[in-house]
């Protein structure tokens, strides 16, 4: 039969011939299905390839990774951004530089060749300890001062180090057997060293730390930027620290011509007397600290003063203080201090004011007071002085303060137009009963009109504020960028005392904060414990008012690391 003859004519075909023609179009069918089915096995066999061969790590995809590819300057900047600058790294394999050594040989050779990762380090030393963990403590010294003269002595290359030795214990001595006294070879490690220290921090007594540091000469340090030595805990308190008198005036290497950045904590009388003795340079120290004793004698305030007047470039000054005076003190002038902490401690009251109240900074911006000062309790510190010196300088930005009464804080903040920085670890209590003292110290600080920090972007306190639900609201809204002449928040953190029948109206406000897109952050409402005291015949709750942003709080000296 001829199938093409019977589709192109009329003709009407017969049983068998269409028969027929339905046989050849079903073999036709089945052999382009079975071609099919062959092509389609053959794709999901290929499609199987594919994916075992882009998930089996073969070795010539490692050039092609992107991170790889990078040029080894650009990782070494990576890995630079690794480190804290805050802090000196230590041997632990669970931070920076070490944890880049366990990513990848690759890596690990990129680390291990980059000096300026290993440029700085932090050891601790264990002191005394008992018998039965002598050994094994005995062993975790010796590694690392392995590790200390690999990373010291190897790795770091020739660059400038940054070095800190703390010697501590857990262990108290007085009421135990006596301990043992563990072999050490770090400290002879870091010696060693010497001629490449840059800022070196030493918490170690100082007897321990004499006989180290005694034969030390300035040719011997001639990169030493900064000197910082604290006293550890000593495991034998048989050796007091009075050595003080005999050990800094014997450190020749104080004389070091680019020493710059001084802190000392000294437990011992006549301080001033005892560092005029030392070879330091004290015109070219920008940095100093002294800590430890409090002047408390007129002499001893006198001898001080004139100890600072030596240091005319100072950037940043640390020191304790009596808050008692003498006649002939005189000023304190330092045209570039720009950071001040004070630790002022209460002697004999007078009416002569006490060295903080001498002191004439125009250019400082950060202050850091540590002192009690309480219009209405007993004082620690004369909150005069701490006024008086605010008074001539109307710069600071930065304003932290340790216990202090409203009345206090709102005198002491009308003298800074410029705050934009201002925490407070504890007010008095004047402001803390009732809702409206509470409403007032909040509206006087940063909320009306002519109210004294308008700049303020970064408030904290510990305390407890009574405040009502509307100066809440004006905290959150009335500085998130819409007022002119108000600095939005950057970082508030505040704990509110409020009465227990409104937290639907508190739900309203998480949710009115919620919607609102143009806070670049959220505010978030925590309720905690129940506080002991009634708020208008109610048991009152707490709510922390939370709004920052990671990292936002400023670390403005970060002496002895900053550059």
């Amino acid at each position: 039969m001829d199938a093409d003859n019977l589709i192109v004519t009329n003709r009407t075909s017969t049983n068998e011939e269409r028969e027929e023609l339905q046989r050849q179009a079903n073999e036709k069918q089945d052999a382009l299905n079975k071609r099919i089915s062959e092509l389609e096995a053959q794709l999901e066999s290929a499609k199987r390839e594919r994916t075992a061969f882009l998930e089996t790590p073969l070795p010539f995809q490692r050039p092609f990774s992107p991170f790889l590819r990078l040029p080894q300057d650009v990782i070494r900047e990576i890995f630079a951004a690794c480190l804290d600058p805050e802090t000196n790294p230590t041997m632990s394999k669970k931070e920076a530089p070490t944890l880049l050594t366990q990513i990848s040989s690759g890596l690990r050779r990129i680390a291990l060749a980059s000096p300026e990762l290993w440029a700085a380090i932090h050891i601790p030393i264990i002191g005394g300890v008992p018998p039965h963990i002598s050994d094994i403590a005995q062993s975790v010294m010796d590694k690392r001062a392995e590790g200390a003269k690999e990373w010291l002595l190897r790795r770091s290359g020739n660059l400038p180090l940054r070095v800190s030795v703390r010697r501590a214990t857990q262990y108290e001595v007085c009421p135990r057997p006596p301990y043992v006294h563990l072999k050490n070879d770090i400290i002879d490690v870091v010696l060693s060293c010497c001629s490449r220290w840059r800022d070196v921090f030493f918490a170690i007594s100082d007897k321990a730390l004499l006989p180290w540091l005694a034969e030390l000469s300035p040719e011997d340090v001639p990169l030493l930027r900064s000197f910082h030595h604290t006293n550890g805990i000593d495991d034998f308190r048989d050796q007091t620290l009075a050595d003080s008198l005999e050990f800094w005036p014997q450190c020749r290497f104080l004389a070091s011509p680019n020493l710059r950045r001084f802190c000392a904590n000294l437990n011992t009388e006549n301080v001033s007397e005892l560092l005029l003795s030392c070879p330091i340079t004290w015109k070219n120290l920008t940095h100093l600290g002294l800590l430890g004793t409090v002047p408390y004698y007129a002499s001893e305030c006198i001898a001080l003063c004139d100890m600072l007047r030596q240091c005319p470039r100072l950037v940043s000054l640390k020191i304790l203080v009596s808050n008692r005076g003498s006649p002939g003190m005189g000023e304190l002038v330092f045209p570039t201090l720009k950071y001040l902490t004070i630790d002022e401690e209460k002697s004999d009251p007078q009416e002569i004011p006490g060295v903080l109240a001498v002191i004439i900074a125009p250019a400082l911006n950060t202050l850091v007071y540590h002192g009690h000062i309480d219009y209405k309790s007993s004082p620690t510190a004369n909150p005069e002085n701490l006024l008086t010196m605010m008074q001539r300088t109307r710069n600071i930005t930065h304003f932290t303060l340790g216990y202090c009464s409203p009345e206090m804080l709102v005198n002491l903040v009308a003298h800074c137009p410029l705050l934009s920085y201002l925490s407070i670890v504890q007010l008095g209590r004047s402001y803390l009963v009732g809702s409206i003292p509470g409403d007032h110290l909040l509206s006087r600080l940063f909320l009306d009109d002519d109210c004294f920090c308008p700049l303020l972007d970064h408030f904290t306190c510990s305390t407890t504020f009574a405040a009502t639900l509307q100066t809440i609201r004006n905290i959150i809204h009335r500085k998130n960028g819409t007022v002119p002449h108000f600095a939005p928040w950057k970082a508030l953190r505040l704990h509110i005392a409020y009465d227990i029948r409104n937290d639907d109206e508190i739900a309203k406000l998480r949710d009115e904060i919620s919607a609102d897109k143009r806070k670049p952050v959220d505010i978030r409402f925590s309720q905690t414990s129940q506080i002991s005291r009634n708020l208008v015949n109610d048991i009152g709750h707490h709510v922390q008012i939370s709004r920052h942003h990671e990292g936002t709080w400023p670390m403005r000296d970060t002496w002895p690391l900053a550059e």
